[in-house]
């Protein structure tokens, strides 16, 4: 269903897989993560808010033992940070309210 508008930064998408050496050094010749014959880490980064990213992205196949992660939108801590208040503020007016209809 593609990314959530609230929840994921577009220009955070990375793909985390071992490449073999032969691939990795076409990127890095000097990189001393290069082996022989050594499968190489290799992170590769999508910006979703790049339209040519949206090309590269219906090149590149996703390959069994990738890792796919999506970052958080900027705004999603200070939005659970919010969350944590109103349930904090909407449980104290509860306890108010209730506080004034019991009668002791």
């Amino acid at each position: 269903g593609g990314l959530l508008d609230e929840r994921s930064d577009p220009q955070g998408v990375f793909i985390f897989r071992y490449e073999p050496d032969s691939i990795a050094r076409q990127f890095d010749p000097a990189s001393p993560l290069v082996g022989h014959g050594q499968p190489v880490p290799v992170v590769y980064r999508l910006n979703l808010r790049d339209p040519n990213s949206l090309f590269v992205e219906q090149k590149f196949h996703i390959m069994s033992r990738d890792v796919l992660y999506v970052s958080n939108a900027p705004l999603t801590d200070v939005y659970k940070v919010m969350q944590i208040f109103s349930t904090a503020a909407g449980n104290a007016g509860s306890a108010a309210a209730i506080a004034t209809t019991v009668k002791w």
